[in-house]
């Protein structure tokens, strides 16, 4: 059975506009120039006519399930087609949203809000997107999850929010594997953790970080090389940023 060749991306869809998505952008483009790249944000009236210059943007509310219709929508009539769907959806803090050290600082809103966006997301994407990847070479739906969403690997604790809906994340992946083995043998569906990045994300909590922090241009190299090897035995899989199998 044939791997994914990422080689012989044509069309790819960036989900999430954020560093991470438009260093992905980027990469592709320099590796692929000829390939159709597709990036996701909020809003489009901010980006800078250089990015608008290099990729296509198209404007997305992850969190309406009528955007994603209209999204889909989109893809179909201009693009046909997909060969690879890159989410970057994420939170882990925001002005009203912070990671918990104990139980007495969960609220049940910041509980909602982080499922919607790290693990509601996924099946809306994958649910709205499959119709239209391509059937007749394998196909790639890629979704960024992180490290501290291992059961196995917490040793700490805390961070109850983020940590739940990212292990929640990594089963919804594993479930949409089966089923895209089951309905298209060539569709495969990966959880990948892309390494601590400096973003606006991690910011706050790279303060005497010891481990290795990336850049997003170093993060999504690492992501398109992980990318670059999956194939029917790595579908379903959480996968770490150098390509190592990460325990659920």
């Amino acid at each position: 059975m044939e791997n994914f060749e990422l080689s012989s991306v044509k069309k790819c869809l960036i989900l999430g506009g954020g560093n991470i998505g438009l260093a992905l952008g980027r990469q592709i483009k320099k590796k692929l120039p000829e390939a159709a790249v597709v990036v996701t944000k909020r809003s489009i009236e901010d980006v800078p006519k250089e990015q608008k210059e290099e990729l296509t943007f198209l404007p997305h509310d992850p969190l309406k399930e009528g955007s994603w219709s209209s999204l889909a929508q989109t893809l179909e009539n201009d693009f046909s087609e997909l060969d690879l769907v890159i989410s970057t959806y994420g939170v882990l803090h925001n002005d009203t949203l912070a990671p918990e050290k104990k139980l007495e600082d969960i609220k049940l809103s910041n509980l909602v809000e982080a499922f919607s966006v790290n693990t509601f997301t996924a099946p809306l994407a994958a649910k709205y997107l499959m119709k239209i990847v391509s059937k007749g070479s394998p196909s790639t739906f890629v979704f960024l999850s992180a490290k501290v969403g291992s059961i196995a690997d917490d040793s700490t604790g805390g961070w109850y929010a983020y940590r739940s809906s990212k292990a929640a994340l990594n089963m919804m992946v594993k479930n949409m594997a089966i089923e895209f083995k089951n309905r298209n043998k060539k569709t495969f569906a990966v959880a990948i953790h892309p390494g601590t990045t400096e973003t606006h994300l991690s910011k706050p909590f790279l303060s005497g970080f010891s481990l290795k922090v990336w850049s997003p241009d170093e993060t999504a190299e690492h992501i398109l090389n992980v990318i670059s090897e999956i194939g029917p035995e790595k579908s379903g899989s959480f996968l770490n940023w150098d390509g190592s199998t990460i325990p659920w």
